[in-house]
């Protein structure tokens, strides 16, 4: 499993803790919203349990990247489409990082995180260079 940074790796797996991690929609949705760290303080309230409580999320300002990861975190779990698979294409509109991540979001809403254990070789923070932070 990938993540952006050291910091972004344990938000995840200090959140997920006492979390069911079986509920695959749940682990993926707060693997991108812990991907970045402003958009993490924004919502980390409104994660209870095993629930994530949208409605009670007001981003303010944040950063475009943020707002994908946000939007996309909300279409995994909720199974809505404010996304589309043309957008994910768009390198205009999703950095590469933000699609990386994007990608593993996608994978741990498909197969839950057990399949995707941390390899040492796999984690290269050069890999998201391109500053969006």
């Amino acid at each position: 499993m990938k993540f952006y940074d050291d910091i972004h790796k344990n938000t995840f797996i200090k959140t997920i803790k006492r979390r069911d991690k079986n509920n695959f929609r749940l682990m993926s949705a707060i693997y991108l919203l812990t991907a970045n760290r402003k958009l993490w303080s924004t919502v980390e309230g409104s994660v209870k349990k095993n629930t994530i409580f949208f409605n009670e999320i007001t981003l303010g300002k944040v950063s475009e990247t943020a707002y994908i990861l946000f939007c996309v975190a909300k279409d995994m779990y909720f199974g809505t489409r404010i996304v589309y698979l043309s957008d994910l294409a768009d390198r205009n509109l999703i950095s590469d990082t933000a699609f990386n991540l994007i990608c593993n979001a996608i994978s741990i809403r498909r197969f839950g995180i057990g399949p995707l254990k941390e390899r040492s070789d796999e984690y290269d923070k050069s890999n998201y260079s391109d500053g969006w932070r």
